[in-house]
């Protein structure tokens, strides 16, 4: 049974959607949570590191939501990472009490999906019974031995969180076309000076205002910290199989994760 656009309210009243991929019949099955800004129902992204329907037909509920600000879910402009720890924990237990859930919550995916796992599970949602992070990130601070990684921040602000920004934007035709344009010529971006003047995130008033943030941040202060995992796995309870590639981009991230929960996790579980 697949379910498109479920319904699940956050504490502030703003609505998420989900798509919800169950076994057939009244029983309750432990449920396997996946929140994504890429969309839930492009499903060569949604599927990539599990089939939602084989999960089904082998006795488990799969949730797949589109996070806050993000495609069928409402809420303000999208801002990396601001918002998924809060509605992380408020996911987590709108799903288990959904009425096909037996109470066991397992998170899963890999790259901002990764993170969401981490966050959520810093918060300590109770029905959160394990993670399985792929290739997680540690915070948006994007730096690489001291300078901003231009290759992460802004092709991924285009290529990747550009289209649908551009889209909740409403402007009018030749705005969206001129937008279009300047995300499909993305090594434009690479070579305007200074970094403020990058013309997709000019026009339409800034899709992306989280972009200006960065920069405006340009150390490891506060907005980065609130943003981070780096001070918050001691909170972890649950245990976490991290998987990670020798050559990824977030690999030493990924290790981070794996020294950090280690050293300070609390509970003797998720050491």
């Amino acid at each position: 049974v697949v379910e498109h656009n479920v319904p699940a309210a956050m504490r502030d009243g703003t609505v998420l959607r989900a798509d919800v991929y169950r076994p057939a019949g009244g029983k309750k099955y432990p449920l396997l949570l996946q929140r994504t800004p890429y969309d839930k129902s492009f499903l060569p992204w949604a599927t990539l590191t599990l089939d939602p329907i084989k999960a089904a037909r082998s006795g488990y509920v799969v949730v797949i939501q589109d996070v806050r600000g993000r495609w069928e879910s409402e809420g303000a402009k999208f801002c990396p990472y601001r918002d998924e720890f809060v509605d992380g924990y408020d996911t987590v237990e709108w799903a288990a009490l959904l009425p096909y859930s037996n109470g066991n919550v397992g998170m899963y995916g890999y790259s901002y999906y990764g993170m969401t796992q981490w966050q959520a599970a810093s918060t300590q949602p109770p029905h959160l019974k394990a993670i399985f992070p792929f290739s997680a990130a540690m915070d948006f601070f994007g730096r690489r031995g001291g300078a901003l990684d231009l290759a992460i921040v802004i092709g991924w602000i285009l290529r990747l969180a550009g289209p649908n920004a551009i889209m909740r934007e409403k402007v009018d035709t030749k705005e969206f076309m001129a937008l279009v344009g300047a995300i499909d010529r993305i090594e434009d971006a690479f070579r305007a000076l200074p970094l403020e003047d990058i013309s997709a995130t000019k026009l339409g008033g800034g899709f992306a205002p989280y972009f200006y943030d960065v920069l405006r941040h340009d150390t490891y202060d506060d907005f980065h910290k609130k943003l981070s995992m780096i001070d918050k796995h001691k909170r972890v309870q649950v245990p976490a199989l991290i998987f990670a590639g020798w050559y990824d981009a977030l690999l030493d991230c990924d290790l981070q994760h794996f020294a950090l929960t280690q050293r300070e996790a609390e509970s003797p579980i998720a050491r």
